[in-house]
Parts: structure tokens; C-alpha cells; sequence
């Protein structure tokens, strides 16, 4: 669950999506409904972060310890819309 409401905040921040998935694996926890929808609303807000913000954030999600927890749902259609090409084809039901 995001402070504040989850549109504002992706709006402000639209990376904050990347990290929603890697806290949601290393934490355990299950993405909020209205922030998950949020998510898939905006997740197009993506493909304005300059590639080196992406790629770090990226690194983050993988290199946790918990990547392949965290695969799923940052590549899952609410976010992967906005990935670059060599990513989000890659998944289907579950697995890159």
C-alpha cells in the first residue's frame, strides 16, 4: 500500500511501480487492488525514464535476491506494457 493515493504518487514518481514489485517480493506482501490498478492504468508513464534510471532500477529488482519473485508481477501486463521490448515478451504464466 502506497502513503497517498497510488496515481498521484506513480504520476509524480512512475518508477515507484518498479518498486512496488521488488518490495512486494523481498517483503512478502501482496500488491493493494486500487494500487495494482493504478499500475496497470500508468503503467505507460514508464516509457519516459530516461534508460539509465530504468536500467538501474531494473538491477535493483533482479540483483535483491528476490528477482525471480519479483518477475512476475514487473512483468505481468500491468507494468511490462511499458518495459523495453527485450523484457516483457519474455513472459508467460509466470516464467521469463
Amino acid at each position: 500500500r502506497l502513503i497517498g493515493e497510488p496515481e498521484q504518487r506513480f504520476r509524480e514518481d512512475p518508477v515507484r511501480m518498479l518498486r512496488a514489485a521488488r518490495f512486494e517480493a523481498k517483503l512478502g506482501f501482496e500488491i493493494e487492488k486500487k494500487t495494482a490498478q493504478a499500475m496497470k492504468q500508468l503503467g505507460f508513464l514508464l516509457q519516459d525514464i530516461p534508460p539509465a534510471r530504468l536500467f538501474e532500477e531494473v538491477l535493483k529488482l533482479f540483483m535483491s535476491g528476490h528477482g525471480e519473485a519479483s518477475a512476475p508481477t514487473s512483468a505481468s501486463p500491468r507494468v511490462c506494457q511499458s518495459h523495453p521490448p527485450s523484457f516483457s515478451p519474455r513472459y508467460s504464466g509466470g516464467h521469463l
